[in-house]
């Protein structure tokens, strides 16, 4: 006889995959409607059948972890730090310029970050961990079908609004960049799955590798490319040293990843005049100027910021009018490019602050706390949690509601923070 909580669990893996499936593709995927921001009054809002599945799986995901543990335990649900923030960005409401659009996108944020805890809450770790991998899968397979298949649709097009990415695979995405992002992580799980996994499977452990190396070359995203070869290099290297015990090994690939984002840092701090090569305007792909120009924005609100969501793609409330009214290009600015960034125009300082502590410092200091298992689980949940950060550096994402790098930094949070209490894995 079958034990009901096994059963339930049989019964959960394929309802948590799909859902990991409709989450990293933002339930749409290739079938949005592709509208860029073309005037200064769109919102950039997304769809109906996005925002209503994403309350089905909230209300899916919480309601079993309220069945299971009870309205008592709450409270242990979220770090403490991740509340901090989530209030002060709920504060920061109170001086939006549009808090109407901004509540909404408050709010998918914290259904999506709600849902994401509750399932790693209320499911074993290392399956939460199994089943991204084949959602992530699953993605790369319906995606090269999509491409053969169906190629105006699964490959840019020289008639869409990015015409300069025209050739680059996009697979079941709305984007080329949101298909990297996911096919980089997957490339992460393939290479820990590879390790981990015993001589049968090593063949297909390697063509899983492959098939993911692959699709995020042809997506042609150059950040998730890079991010992902450097953070599953830095996986090894915590695997590695795991296996042989070698704790300089540990701290030494620590120490190179830290090394490399202070490095980057301060060349971002102390380049940030326009006329400094790292912020010229052909530097990043453009990225400089927009990094040169919103540093000099953030200065208004350097303190409080201008409300959680309340600057991008909000219309004709957006403060960006009152610092860049002759320039077209930043007006329609979908994001600023650099989650760090991003966090300080909207959130201030005090934001940013928090978010340091609640997205970088805490998850780090809950890595560090744990017993590092022969399966190297947590490693891989710190080199997931650094793709997050480091794409952050280039990308929009962190703290940002249905983002591929902050969904993918909450599954690998929420799975450490589970085992933080648990101390163990199921």
């Amino acid at each position: 006889m079958i034990a009901p909580r096994a059963k339930f669990l049989g019964n959960a893996d394929f309802l948590v995959i799909v859902m990991f499936c409709l989450i990293l593709v933002r339930v749409d995927g290739a079938w949005q409607a592709r509208e860029g921001v073309t005037r200064l009054a769109e919102t950039g809002e997304g769809s109906v059948s996005r925002q209503l599945t994403y309350l089905a799986i909230f209300a899916g995901c919480f309601g079993v972890y309220l069945h299971r543990f009870g309205p008592m335990t709450l409270h242990r649900l979220l770090p403490f730090p991740l509340i901090l923030l989530c209030l002060w960005a709920g504060l920061s409401l109170m001086w939006s310029d549009v808090p109407q659009i901004a509540l909404r996108r408050y709010g998918l944020t914290l259904v999506i970050l709600m849902s994401l805890f509750s399932v790693c809450a209320f499911m074993p770790v290392d399956r939460v961990l199994r089943n991204l991998r084949h959602a992530i899968l699953c993605l790369a397979g319906l995606s090269l079908a999509t491409v053969v298949l169906l190629p105006e649709l699964g490959v840019t097009q020289v008639s869409d609004i990015e015409a300069h990415n025209a050739g680059d695979w996009r697979g079941v995405f709305f984007h080329k960049n949101n298909a990297g992002a996911v096919f980089g992580v997957g490339l992460i799980l393939a290479v820990h799955n590879l390790w981990t996994c015993g001589k049968p499977r090593r063949l297909l452990a390697w063509v899983w590798v492959l098939l993911l190396g692959g699709l995020l070359l042809m997506t042609g995203s150059k950040t998730s490319q890079a991010v992902s070869l450097a953070c599953g290099i830095i996986l090894l290297m915590l695997l590695w040293a795991s296996r042989y015990r070698n704790g300089i090994g540990v701290i030494g690939t620590l120490a190179i990843f830290a090394g490399g984002v202070i490095l980057g840092a301060t060349l971002l701090y102390f380049g940030h005049s326009q006329d400094a090569p790292i912020l010229s305007p052909d530097s990043f792909t453009g990225r400089g100027l927009i990094w040169a120009e919103l540093m000099r924005m953030s200065e208004a609100g350097r303190l409080f910021g201008f409300g959680y969501g309340s600057v991008f793609e909000v219309g004709l409330e957006s403060p960006l009018i009152q610092y860049f009214y002759n320039s077209d290009y930043l007006l329609r600015l979908p994001h600023a490019h650099n989650a760090y960034l991003e966090l300080l125009i909207t959130l201030g300082a005090v934001g940013l602050i928090l978010a340091i502590w609640a997205l970088i410092l805490a998850p780090f200091a809950t890595w560090a706390g744990l017993s590092h298992d022969a399966r190297g689980t947590t490693h891989l949940c710190l080199s997931l949690m650094m793709f997050g950060w480091a794409h952050g550096i280039l990308e929009s994402g962190l703290f940002d509601r249905d983002r591929t790098a902050w969904i993918i930094f909450l599954i690998a949070y929420g799975v450490l923070w589970t085992m933080g209490k648990t101390r163990q894995i199921s």
